[in-house]
């Protein structure tokens, strides 16, 4: 913000009877002394600000971390002859794969060191949910199992005793159980983000030496896999030879709020620049409009990256999320930007060098008295004075067709300045008997501001108890 002033050249007091002083006009900012406050109570209000998001953003962030799976199975004591603790390495939704490894536990009594009996147990997964990228897949019996277990040899310290093997197995969309589907379909990849896949386990061992089932369990399980929320769906509701579960994927809570927030963002960008289109119909200066051309058309280019960094969305357009955010928005802002480019450009050309008044700029001559009559002790002034009006005049008429606005302001009185105030206090208290550089100020900003449908060529300025 700034204040327009006028300052008198002169180094003694002016009384109301004194000659006419050139004027100059300058520009000053506005209460410099308050700089230093402001910028304190801008430093304040910042730290409040960001203090704020911060506690709101760990407080959010607290809330939607993905949490490691924890699940047993089965959820009730059983003991089993192998158990094992399962880790989530990965899981692919694009491939249909769910990635996991497990880790056999040798069991709480060893075989007797004096038994020549090597035990041995296989476990076998149900080949309907292995992928075939895994190297236990097989179309044909005989199967093989997944794991073989050397129960004598780890008791005997004769292996590894970090025994360990991979599986990889199907991702479906609804839950799958001894043959036939239970539980209603879910969606797929195409409801991102939110699409929910299953991934059921159904295993069992059997003993190498007996050809007898054994008992298997699962007592600890952990990780967690990014942008996903895992958690175990269904599990063996009775003792069976076979361990069975499954386990439930969702999207986490984070992608799904994250993505919501884009769309919503997205759309707010897009009603906006539909508003400025509009606004372009209404309001006929261009600067209205111009500042907040270059925010929304960049979001354009920005919302097909925003989408390809979806978390775990599936690439190219056309998820349901897309129909109802992404792409509507980039048709509407495109059209809108192309109509506002016509336009910005179609004013601009028709209006070049004009400000918002329709004027390409503003010429002002200070005059006196002495610019309408001469005095007794002012013939040299007056003749400069008489000139410089009758110049300001003929300039008016000349580039008064261009857009070029000229004015002459007569100062006639005496003007309060700090060169002025010896004049006594009475003088600089009376408003009545002096004229205010402010208020002569905001006269020629009057002046500036005018529309091109009223200009005003001369203006007189004097106190109220003037004589003229």
């Amino acid at each position: 913000m700034y204040l327009v002033s006028l300052k008198i050249i002169d180094n003694h007091c002016i009384d109301k009877h004194a000659s006419e002083y050139i004027l100059t006009l300058t520009i000053s900012e506005v209460q410099k002394d308050k700089a230093p406050l402001m910028r304190v109570r801008f430093l304040f209000i910042s730290l409040i600000v960001i203090g704020i998001c911060i506690c709101v953003f760990v407080v959010v962030a607290s809330h939607l971390v993905v949490h490691p799976v924890n699940f047993k199975v089965p959820d009730y004591e059983l003991p089993a002859e192998v158990s094992f603790g399962v880790e989530i390495i990965s899981v692919d939704p694009i491939a249909r794969t769910f990635t996991m490894d497990w880790y056999p536990q040798a069991p709480s009594t060893c075989p007797s060191h004096d038994d020549n009996i090597t035990r041995v147990i296989d476990v076998y997964l149900d080949q309907g949910i292995i992928d075939s990228s895994s190297s236990a897949f097989s179309i044909l019996p005989p199967y093989s199992p997944i794991y073989r277990f050397n129960i004598t040899a780890l008791c005997k310290a004769q292996t590894s005793i970090f025994n360990s093997f991979r599986t990889v197995t199907k991702l479906v969309n609804s839950h799958f159980i001894f043959g036939y589907w239970q539980g209603p379909l879910h969606s797929t990849i195409q409801n991102y983000p939110f699409d929910v896949y299953y991934a059921a386990f159904n295993m069992y061992g059997l003993d190498l030496s007996t050809g007898e089932y054994v008992t298997l369990n699962v007592t600890r399980s952990f990780g967690e896999v990014v942008n996903f929320q895992i958690s175990l769906y269904r599990s063996n509701a009775v003792i069976t030879p076979w361990l069975f579960y499954s386990l439930e994927v969702k999207r986490s809570r984070a992608t799904k709020i994250f993505v919501i927030i884009v769309g919503i963002t997205n759309w707010l960008i897009a009603v906006a620049f539909m508003l400025i289109s509009v606004s372009t119909l209404i309001y006929q200066s261009h600067k209205i409009y111009s500042e907040m051309f270059v925010v929304p058309v960049g979001a354009v280019f920005a919302f097909t990256t925003i989408r390809a960094g979806f978390p775990g969305a599936p690439s190219g357009f056309g998820a349901t999320i897309d129909l109802f955010t992404i792409l509507p928005v980039l048709i509407i802002m495109s059209l809108c930007s192309f109509f506002l480019l016509l336009v910005v450009l179609y004013r601009r050309i028709g209006a070049y060098g004009q400000d918002e008044n329709g004027k390409r700029g503003t010429l002002l001559f200070t005059g006196a008295t002495a610019s309408l009559r001469g005095n007794a002790v002012t013939s040299a002034f007056a003749s400069g004075k008489f000139g410089t009006r009758a110049l300001s005049q003929s300039l008016a008429k000349e580039f008064g067709k261009q857009n070029i606005h000229v004015a002459h302001a007569i100062i006639d009185g005496s003007i309060l300045t700090d060169q002025s105030k010896n004049c006594g206090p009475e003088w600089e208290k009376n408003e009545d008997v002096r004229l205010n550089a402010d208020s002569i100020a905001s006269s020629y900003l009057y002046l500036v501001n005018q529309d091109r449908s009223a200009w005003t060529w001369e203006l007189d300025l004097r106190p109220a108890h003037e004589k003229w």
